[in-house]
């Protein structure tokens, strides 16, 4: 089985308290296509939560490497919006100093 990621989906909750900025991500799914015996025919497209995928050790031992690899690449792409809105903050801030 060969697991292809296609999209996600989260929702992200932001609050705004005495100037700090406090960010929750919800339903977090995975838009994928599986891939049977390595051909698009016998693929079918699923949708599923982050916790289908954990723990990382459930089910197959050839599963955990794809699995390890959505956290990885979940986990990234956090980090780099994280850094986008800290970036986008401190620009909003300085343009207001004058």
């Amino acid at each position: 089985m060969q697991v292809d990621l296609v999209t996600s989906y989260q929702t992200y909750v932001f609050t705004v308290k005495e100037s700090k900025v406090k960010l929750e991500i919800i339903g977090l799914e995975y838009d994928y296509e599986v891939y049977f015996f390595g051909e698009v025919s016998g693929s079918r497209k699923q949708q599923r939560p982050i916790g289908f995928f954990l723990p990382i050790t459930e089910g197959d031992p050839e599963d955990w490497k794809e699995r390890l690899f959505l956290i990885q690449a979940t986990e990234s792409k956090i980090l780099s919006l994280f850094q986008s809105l800290k970036t986008y903050i401190a620009g909003i801030e300085e343009d207001y100093k004058f």
